[in-house]
């Protein structure tokens, strides 16, 4: 399997978790834009994220795999911002969809308390978006580079080999 992963990083710490879903926000827009994208090719026609991504086990091979933590939404973020709930670190339970998040593969340059076990601010989020190259190697290839050509394009990056 190949991925493409995306680092956001806030600004300064008055645009991490703990102050807003701007990263949240950000990443969700980050998120669609990718799953939209069209690459039109010779060999394949119009070949799009769904087209190429490695497929997860809890939807049996039918859904691409996800970045959960973009499923946190406003009111877990705000009960975690007045002090009603602790993002336990290194895992973190959503109390109303009891979905598990395992903090350190999404959130970035963090701050924590390690006398709770508790996350007190992150300002980088990191997105996962994971190719099925076994199956569709070529089509994920000519997928990877033109996602990879397209962001460059729009936003300042760095790119890590």
């Amino acid at each position: 399997m190949a991925q493409i992963a995306v680092i956001i990083l806030a600004k300064s710490s008055k645009d991490g978790l703990s102050n807003h879903d701007g990263l949240l926000e950000l990443g969700r827009k980050v998120e669609q834009e990718i799953h939209h994208l069209k690459v039109r090719t010779k060999e394949y026609g119009s070949i799009q994220f769904m087209d190429v991504c490695a497929k997860s086990r809890s939807s049996l091979g039918q859904k691409c795999q996800k970045n959960h933590i973009l499923d946190l939404d406003t009111e877990v973020m705000d009960a975690v911002r007045n002090g009603d709930l602790t993002w336990k670190y290194p895992n973190f339970e959503n109390p109303i969809t009891k979905e598990r998040y395992f903090l350190p593969t999404n959130l970035g340059n963090l701050t924590l308390n390690t006398e709770k076990d508790a996350l007190i601010e992150a300002t980088g989020l990191r997105l996962h978006f994971v190719l099925d190259a076994k199956e569709k190697l070529e089509k994920a290839e000519l997928w990877q580079n033109a996602i990879l050509d397209h962001i460059s394009k729009k936003v300042d990056f760095h790119l890590f080999l």
